[in-house]
């Protein structure tokens, strides 16, 4: 079990493999469209917004509302062949299953570490859920029991409370402020 001074260091550990790793996922997925020949499916605007958020990605709040667009885009004509990419890997070979696994629970862990970080609760909630069945496998007895209870009681939360949860007042945030000694 890790210690909390080395909480820090193993997320951070873990999303740089998540993300070196899904790189590759990604350069395997493309040329997997290619000897499939779907590659001729992605429209002309596919490629253009994918341009277009990689040279604007680290630019100003004026260009997010486009990169939404060009976000949407994507999701259209890319992801489901993802799935399609990741389920043939997982049937063809064990260790890209393996790794698939890695990245769906790496997913689930940094999802939730974002949504606590920006009080987003329906990610909380979604994150939270997604959680509960490794819970159990790792035998995380009290979780196990107390966790789907947490749950439950949060989906059925009285509707003036509701809004509360959603405007950032169920998480905390910690800042560094000075003491007045006097």
């Amino acid at each position: 079990m890790l210690n909390g001074k080395e909480f820090n260091r193993a997320v951070r550990a873990l999303t740089l493999a998540f993300e070196a790793l899904y790189v590759s996922l990604l350069s395997a997925f493309f040329k997997w469209c290619v000897e499939k020949d779907v590659i001729k499916s992605f429209p002309i605007s596919f490629w253009s917004s994918l341009s277009y958020i990689a040279s604007n990605f680290n630019s100003n709040q004026e260009v997010l509302s486009s990169i939404h667009s060009a976000m949407a885009d994507i999701e259209r004509h890319m992801l489901p062949l993802l799935k399609d990419f990741r389920q043939w890997g997982c049937n063809v070979s064990p260790t890209f299953k393996f790794w698939d696994m890695f990245f769906t629970y790496s997913e689930i862990m940094l999802q939730n570490i974002r949504s606590e970080r920006e009080g987003l609760w329906g990610l909380h909630l979604s994150s939270v859920s997604a959680m509960v069945p490794f819970i159990f496998v790792t035998n995380r007895v009290n979780y196990s029991r107390w966790l789907p209870v947490y749950i439950q009681d949060m989906f059925n939360l009285p509707p003036d409370v509701l809004p509360a949860f959603g405007s950032f007042f169920y998480s905390t945030e910690a800042k560094c402020l000075q003491w007045d000694m006097e």
